[in-house]
């Protein structure tokens, strides 16, 4: 997995700007990563990770960058509630 800087970088450029939400969608993506024991972003290639975040903007920016995962691939769903809160799941698992 790339470092928490790498990421960082990779988000403030998607983002434009680098904020407290993305880094800490950043951090939870990472960890989601460790606990389930995924070798991200290559996992991603089968599309084994599944990612509902609760808000848009900053913190899914951070959340996607951290795991691969994507609304244009489906493995990314935003259900807006405005809550820095995400849920992860292993699809094999």
């Amino acid at each position: 997995m790339k470092s928490l800087c790498e990421l960082l970088k990779e988000s403030s450029t998607l983002h434009r700007h680098l904020c407290p939400r993305q880094v800490l969608g950043v951090r939870m993506g990472m960890l989601a990563g460790e606990v389930f024991d995924l070798e991200l972003p290559q996992a991603q290639d089968a599309k084994r990770l599944l990612t509902i975040v609760e808000t848009d903007g900053c913190f899914s920016d951070g959340v996607a960058v951290a795991t691969h995962c994507w609304v244009g691939r489906r493995t990314l769903r935003i259900e807006d509630y405005g809550k820095a809160a995400a849920t992860f799941v292993d699809r094999q698992t």
